[in-house]
């Protein structure tokens, strides 16, 4: 099992596990609850970590740092390339078993489940990218690299572009520039709830970025082009299936990866990869096909909803809301409720400074009855984490992390 912070632990401990043969999982973190299960399990080895903290929790943890140190390879701020390792040999011949990761997809809508990749479906997605993708020279990454997102764009794709791939632990926009800066990065990875509020804030100019996780709102793209020049490729895909498709503005059609097919049966997303998990892998998605094979992303299924019998998606909503002034981001969400009509809340946040009555012109969803519990005027927002995940009952703040919190009402 592996889980480690930074690159410059997390890539060693990858290949090195590989070398030897073995199946990695990647795990988020080392919380106690984990070092548990992997005690409690007899097929899982060992957990390679770079929580000094977590050592003494487990006797199968294995702190990789310190056994970089003792191999004289001490954790250097670049990994890849410049870490003194043949640029070569990580590129083309990385050791990677038949079965080669294995990980949980993200849970929102129901409980988390494991994804196992294989070798062949890694190294052929890669296969792919390396030939679509201009190489770089140095990648820094602000995704988790226990994501597929994060382990294909953030380690795997570097090392095959012989870069240096950045190892840091920047948050906020101001780190991140600065990490930037000074370490020449000519390629971002990262996501649109980081973007958004890089966008916002003074960062070095004419950067290529690759973004996935979540929605890019086509005004974000654009604002990223506008305020500092970059260029973005968004990144349609899932843990099941990898990569999907891609596109360059946001008025543009998405483009299907060399080698996967895209099929619509009643407007529903259906796709067939050399990289998925299934021969055909049905996604909770709509889309609308055009006859060259590219395809708009109309939203996921639970985003649709009718408000006084008319049809709505969720993120049109958040648009409109996002549009109001004094408001900084917002989060639609809907409760479903057997037998019922879906009732539908809004969670907002609020610029600091802005008057108090701000969010009295946002339109009203039938049956919002719920606010932010940290708006952006308080501490604990700083506008800079990635939202937390959201089921299908609840959905934090896409600013601050924190739940959203049901209004009192007043007893007749």
């Amino acid at each position: 099992m592996l889980s480690c912070r930074r690159a410059d632990a997390y890539v060693p401990g990858l290949l090195g596990a590989w070398l030897a043969g073995a199946t990695v999982e990647l795990l988020p973190n080392v919380a106690a609850g984990t070092l548990d299960r992997v005690d409690a399990d007899p097929e899982l080895s060992y957990v390679l970590h770079d929580d000094p903290a977590r050592q003494a929790r487990s006797s199968k943890a294995i702190y990789v740092p310190a056994i970089l140190v003792a191999a004289g390879t001490a954790p250097s701020t670049f990994v890849g390339a410049a870490a003194g390792a043949a640029p070569s040999a990580l590129a083309t011949t990385i050791p990677v078993p038949a079965l080669a990761v294995r990980m949980t997809t993200s849970g929102t809508t129901e409980r988390p489940r494991y994804v196992v990749k294989t070798a062949a479906q890694l190294l052929g997605e890669l296969d792919v990218l390396v030939n679509l993708f201009p190489r770089a020279r140095c990648v820094m990454s602000t995704v988790p690299l226990s994501h597929l997102f994060g382990l294909l764009f953030g380690a795997l794709l570097p090392l095959r572009f012989d870069a240096r791939i950045v190892s840091h632990e920047a948050l906020l926009p101001a780190d991140v520039a600065s990490v930037i800066e000074r370490e020449g990065v000519d390629l971002l990875i990262s996501t649109p709830a980081h973007l958004r509020a890089m966008a916002e804030a003074p960062m070095p100019r004419d950067l290529r970025v690759i973004s996935s996780g979540a929605r890019m709102p086509g005004e974000l793209h654009t604002g990223l082009a506008t305020a500092h020049g970059w260029h973005v490729t968004d990144i349609l895909g899932s843990t099941e299936t990898g990569g999907i498709a891609t596109r360059t503005h946001p008025m543009h059609a998405w483009t299907p990866l060399p080698g996967v097919t895209v099929s619509a049966p009643d407007n529903q997303l259906v796709v067939e990869s050399p990289w998925g998990g299934a021969p055909r892998v049905e996604i909770g998605d709509r889309i609308e096909l055009r006859a060259d094979g590219t395809f708009h992303y109309l939203g996921r299924d639970q985003e649709l909803i009718k408000i006084a019998g008319k049809r709505a998606a969720t993120h049109e909503l958040e648009a409109t809301i996002r549009a109001v002034p004094g408001v900084t981001d917002v989060a639609v969400l809907v409760h479903a409720m057997l037998g019922k009509e879906p009732r539908i809340a809004a969670a907002i946040c609020v610029a600091e400074g802005a008057p108090s009555g701000a969010t009295r012109s946002v339109p009203r969803c039938a049956g919002s009855s719920m606010r932010c519990s940290c708006p952006s005027s308080s501490r604990s927002c700083r506008g800079s984490r990635a939202p937390s995940a959201a089921s299908s009952t609840a959905r934090r703040c896409a600013r601050c992390s924190a739940s959203p919190r049901p209004r009192r009402r007043r007893r007749p």
